[in-house]
């Protein structure tokens, strides 16, 4: 089946990609919003804040003087 000129235009306007649409999904670096990066930084400083307390607190039930020895003994 040969499709003619005309029968493929109005395919290709429906299904044609938006440019405006396109820029907004890139993934591009330098379009990577600050908001979401200091989200990401909060969200890394209280996950080490939460190992440092529980490393810590691990470290003093088993009363040893450094976190050397509690990966030692965790081992």
């Amino acid at each position: 089946m040969v499709i003619t000129h005309s029968q493929a235009k109005p395919y290709a306007k429906k299904n044609r990609i938006n440019p405006n649409k396109a820029k907004q999904n890139s993934t591009n670096p330098d379009e990577i919003p600050v908001m979401a990066l200091l989200r990401t930084f909060i969200f890394l400083e209280i996950v080490g804040d939460i190992a440092e307390i529980t490393m810590s607190s691990m470290a003093n039930r088993y009363k040893l003087e450094s976190l050397k020895t509690l990966t030692r003994k965790i081992k």
